[in-house]
Parts: structure tokens; C-alpha cells; sequence
């Protein structure tokens, strides 16, 4: 089989055009590019989109066609909106997230998510147990924090290694953290800074639909918008003195009611390798629910600042912000078993696999089971 023939059931908007075995066009022996040929699409007088000048993401739209990509902002796209503050992309082939990735290669203090089914919300694993769903008051809830907090607490004493330092010095939120990477159910949600590591978590599980997602969240801009710059503790970001110790929620969704947290402590190696990042809910509330709540704040604060910016350069970067409409992205990505093979190989030849991301027994374990099943890995 050809690479043309096994990406004609991609979708590909232009089907007389041979492409390479990622969907692409292929490279011409004679210009040395790739070349998207002209369409309704593209912008007047621009010519043919050349893949390697990709920078931003109507580019990279120009780039794909609408055929193989979705937006829930565009006016008849047929997405539904997922509400203010947030967008939602879908793409039809998962070769496409390379270049929609590297529109966002300055974004450096946006943090990401990787989830294995598309209909999961963004919320935190203790607010979906079952004791917790159904307690009425928001003081049976924290009760009920409180108490899972303790219990870890008591049952980590003595396995943390011979050299750990002693519990009480550190604050509640580390040890917090620290359960949250060997599964016990918190406040927390697991982010990472590198897209790559959060698009494994993603596609490692099998056993899921054909439809898997990539959350982005705009970290630096969310901090910008709140109104009071508190004194910042190490690892706390943004968090006021005598306040880091405070797993407790409130009843709404305010502004500081989510919170990032990135632990110091240099005996958590999975956290370390996962380049990770951690958003505390203060309320019992999904992340998506706090941004659709608290997004007119941000974009005010953006147009503020953008009143006050001098610079053509400082006042562009704002104008594409405000522009964009979201600081809550999440990237669909439909996908085969075979798709999901691919990935897994690309990414373990990045190094990003069980073993690097889990430096224990139980990584390699997994990264032993990983190779076992996947051909090639």
C-alpha cells in the first residue's frame, strides 16, 4: 500500500494532491517545500501556505482546511460552544498536532492536560467520589477533605524512603501533591508543562472511544487578571502568606478559588519527570465551570492592559489575546487503535514512555507490559 493510499480515509480536503504518509503534501524535489494548495480559504494575496512558515494558529488553519479541522469558534462550524472563556478544536488526523503545537511554542506558562475519553470533565477526583456527591453541605465536604487528608497522612509515615525528610516540614499542599501522583483523590488535578507528556497519559490507556483530548490553560494570564498581587510562597503561586496550608473550599466559584501549585520537594521523581503542575479547586466546581464564571475578569483586565501598553509589539500580543476568546483550549483528537500504536511509538522514541515519566518499579513494569503490546515500540 502507497503512503497516498493509506491516508485516503483521513479526510483530506484535497484529494488530487499526493501527500506523504502523514497526510501532508509531499515535499517537491524540485522546491524543497510543502505546499497547501490555494483555496477559498486562504487569505488574499498570500499564495500557497508553505508548511514550514506555520507560526500561528491561522496558519496552521489555512494549513489543515476545514475539512480536517473544527473549530467551536467559527460562526456555522457545526461545534457546539463550550462556553465562555473556552473553545474547542477537533482534528481529524492526529498528524496535525505538530504543527497546532508549535503555534503555541511561546505560550511557556500555559500548562497542560491529557485525558483518555473526551467527555471527562475537569475535575478533581474527590469531588467525583461517591461519599462526596452526596454531601449536601459545603461543611460536610470539607469534613470529609480533612479526614482524607489525615488518613494519607498516617499511612504514608515509613514509605517514603530512608532519607526523606520528616512530614511536619513540609506544608499541607506538598504532601498533597505528593498523594495526588500515586492516585489518592484530592483537589487537585495533574498538569504538566510539555503537551507531549499530557498527550501519553492521554492515548496510554487502550480500553477507551476514539476520541481522546489535550487541555491547554493560560496559567500566566489567569495570574495577571487577580486583583491583589499576593506575597508568593516558594512553590505556591499565588498564594498569600499563612494561605498555603488551606485544602478547605468555599461555597462559589471566585476568582481565587483556583489556585496553581508546583511542589519543591526533590523526592517526588514522578513529578520532577512530568515537568508537573498542580490547579487546587478551592470550590466544589470543575475547571470549566470556573472559567465560563470568571472569564469577563480576564478579558476586562486584558482590554485595561491594553489600554495602558505602549508598544507596538506589547499591543499586538495583547490584541491576539483578547482575540482569541479563551484561556481554557482543548484539542479533540479522533483516532484509531493504529493511531494510538503510532503515537505511543513516536512519543517513546521523544523518550516520553512508563519509565521515564515513573523512575520506580511499577514504570517499569508498565513500560515492560507497554512494549508487550505494542509492535515495534
Amino acid at each position: 500500500m502507497t503512503a497516498v493510499q493509506e491516508t485516503e480515509d483521513l479526510g483530506k480536503p484535497h484529494s488530487s494532491i499526493d501527500r506523504d504518509m502523514y497526510g501532508f503534501p509531499r515535499v517537491s524535489r524540485a522546491s524543497g517545500s510543502r505546499r497547501w494548495p490555494r483555496s477559498k480559504h486562504s487569505k488574499e494575496g498570500r499564495g500557497d501556505m508553505n508548511y514550514w512558515d506555520i507560526c500561528t494558529h491561522q496558519d496552521f488553519r489555512q494549513f489543515a482546511g476545514p475539512d480536517m479541522v473544527s473549530d467551536s469558534r467559527d460562526e456555522g462550524g457545526g461545534a457546539e460552544s463550550p462556553g465562555e472563556g473556552m473553545a474547542t478544536i477537533t482534528l481529524r488526523n492526529w498528524r496535525l498536532l505538530e504543527p497546532l503545537l508549535y503555534t503555541m511554542v511561546e505560550m511557556s506558562h500555559a500548562i497542560f492536560r491529557g485525558v483518555e475519553c473526551s467527555s471527562f470533565a475537569l475535575t478533581p477526583s474527590i469531588f467525583r467520589r461517591f461519599a462526596f456527591l452526596h454531601m449536601l453541605t459545603t461543611e460536610e465536604k470539607n469534613t470529609y477533605i480533612d479526614r482524607c487528608y489525615n488518613h494519607f497522612l498516617q499511612a504514608i509515615r515509613g514509605r517514603r524512603g530512608p532519607l526523606s525528610k520528616p512530614l511536619d516540614s513540609y506544608s499541607r499542599f506538598e504532601i498533597w501533591s505528593l498523594g495526588r501522583h500515586y492516585g489518592v483523590s484530592n483537589t487537585m488535578l495533574d498538569w504538566s508543562h510539555s503537551p507531549y507528556v499530557c498527550l501519553f497519559f492521554a492515548f496510554a490507556d487502550r480500553d477507551r472511544d476514539d476520541m481522546r483530548s489535550l487541555y491547554c490553560l493560560k496559567q500566566n494570564v489567569i495570574e495577571a487578571a487577580r486583583e491583589k498581587k499576593p506575597a508568593i510562597k516558594p512553590g505556591f503561586e499565588g498564594s498569600r502568606y499563612g494561605e498555603d496550608d488551606d485544602i478547605l473550599l468555599t461555597d462559589a466559584p471566585e476568582y481565587d478559588s483556583l489556585r496553581f501549585y508546583r511542589p519543591l520537594s526533590d523526592d517526588n521523581f514522578r513529578m520532577i519527570n512530568q515537568q508537573g503542575v498542580f490547579t487546587v479547586s478551592r470550590s466544589p466546581h470543575s475547571i470549566e465551570k470556573w472559567v465560563s464564571h470568571n472569564y469577563p475578569r480576564v478579558r476586562d483586565h486584558l482590554h485595561r492592559t491594553l489600554e495602558r501598553e505602549t508598544s507596538p509589539r506589547g499591543r499586538e500580543k495583547l490584541l491576539t489575546e483578547i482575540k482569541s476568546g479563551w484561556i481554557l483550549l482543548k484539542v479533540n483528537i479522533e483516532t484509531s487503535e493504529k493511531d494510538r500504536a503510532q503515537i505511543l511509538r513516536t512519543l517513546n522514541r521523544m523518550n516520553i514512555n512508563y519509565a521515564s515519566l515513573f523512575p520506580d518499579v511499577e514504570g517499569a513494569s508498565l513500560y515492560a507490559n507497554m512494549q508487550g503490546d505494542i509492535h515495534h515500540y
